[in-house]
C-alpha cells in the first residue's frame, strides 16, 4: 500500500494534498456521469441565444445527456455558462469566467491584428497601394463573399478586409485546388482538425470537394501549436473552429477566420469518420464542461 506524502506533522500541506484528492475523484466521477447521462447536474447555462439544433454542441450536449438550458439568475449559480452568440460582435460585453466568454469580437480585421500580434506578421495590405491580386471579403463574420482582385484598387471599403492571396494548395501538391486547415479548438487549445479541400476557383465557397480528418501534431509543430494556443487566448476563444492556412512558398501558417458556434463535421467528411469526429468532440466537450463546472464551484 502506498504510504500519504504528507503527515499530520506538516497540516497546511496534508490539508492541500486531501483537497487535490477530492477534486481528482470528484472530476473523474463527474466525467463518467456525464459521459454516462447520469449527471443530475448535467446542465450547461446558454446566453443570449441557445445553439440550433444543427450546432454540434447541441448534438453531442444530447448524446451525452446534456441538458442545453437559457441562462438566468437561477441557472447561473454554480453551473457552466456559455456565450453562445453567433454574431461578430458581441454587444453585450464580456462575461468573464464563461465558454466564450471573452470571445467578443470575430471580426477579420480583429483576427487580423491579434494574428500580427501573436506571430509577428500578418496578411492585411493597402490595396490602393499594393501591385497584384488581393482577396476582399466583408469584415463581418460567416459571409463567404470574398473574391479576387488585381490591385491596386482606387479606393477601400471599410466594411470590407484586403488581403494577399496565399497559395495554400494541398499537402500533396498540386495547383488546382486549396486546401484549409479546420482546427477544433476546446479549452483554448487545438484539438484535432479537419483538411478541407476544394476547386480553386471555389476557395470561398463553404461546399468542399474531399475532407480530411487528421491529427493536430501531423499538420502543426509546437511552435505553430504554441502560437495558435496564443492566438486563441488573445481573441478569449476557448471553444470553437478557427481556419488555417498554409502558404506554399514561406511554409508560415495564417489564421484567417474565428468560428465560435460551429455547426460540426463538415460537408465532405465521409461518413465513416464523421462518427469519429464526434467521438473526438464528446471526449473533449465532456473535459471542457467538466473544467468549467469545477471553475464555477470554485468560485472562479
Amino acid at each position: 500500500m502506498r504510504r500519504a506524502q504528507h503527515s499530520f506533522s506538516e497540516p497546511g500541506r496534508f490539508i492541500q494534498a486531501a483537497v487535490k484528492q477530492v477534486r481528482h475523484i470528484a472530476y473523474h466521477k463527474l466525467v463518467r456521469l456525464v459521459r454516462q447521462g447520469r449527471a443530475p447536474a448535467a446542465k450547461l447555462a446558454c446566453w443570449p441565444s441557445m445553439p440550433h439544433p444543427y450546432s454540434v454542441v447541441y448534438r453531442v450536449s444530447h448524446q451525452l445527456g446534456i441538458r442545453l438550458v437559457p441562462a438566468n439568475n437561477a441557472t447561473l449559480h454554480g453551473m457552466p455558462t456559455f456565450l453562445w452568440l453567433d454574431d461578430t460582435h458581441v454587444r453585450q460585453g464580456a462575461r468573464p469566467g464563461w465558454i466564450n466568454g471573452q470571445c467578443i469580437d470575430i471580426s477579420k480585421n480583429h483576427v487580423e491584428r491579434v494574428h500580427q500580434q501573436v506571430f509577428g506578421y500578418g496578411l492585411q495590405v493597402d490595396a490602393t497601394t499594393h501591385q497584384g491580386p488581393v482577396v476582399v471579403k466583408s469584415d463581418a463574420n460567416g459571409a463567404h463573399d470574398g473574391q479576387v482582385l488585381l490591385a491596386p484598387l482606387p479606393d477601400m471599403n471599410p466594411l470590407f478586409v484586403y488581403q494577399r492571396v496565399v497559395d495554400n494548395r494541398p499537402p500533396e501538391g498540386g495547383t488546382d485546388r486549396v486546401c484549409d486547415l479546420r482546427t477544433c479548438i476546446f479549452q483554448g487549445r487545438p484539438t484535432f482538425a479537419y483538411l478541407k479541400l476544394r476547386a480553386k476557383s471555389s476557395r470561398f465557397s463553404n461546399t468542399n470537394d474531399e475532407v480530411r480528418l487528421a491529427q493536430v501534431a501531423d499538420l502543426f509543430d509546437a511552435r505553430e501549436v504554441a502560437q495558435i494556443t496564443a492566438f486563441c487566448h488573445d481573441m478569449g476563444l476557448d471553444y470553437g473552429e478557427i481556419d488555417v492556412v498554409r502558404d506554399h512558398a514561406s511554409g508560415r501558417i495564417y489564421i484567417l477566420d474565428v468560428n465560435k458556434t460551429p455547426l460540426g463535421p463538415p460537408n465532405g467528411l465521409a461518413v465513416k469518420y464523421q462518427e469519429v469526429a464526434l467521438r473526438l468532440y464528446r471526449q473533449h466537450f465532456t473535459d471542457m464542461v467538466v473544467a468549467f463546472a469545477q471553475r464555477r464551484g470554485a468560485g472562479n
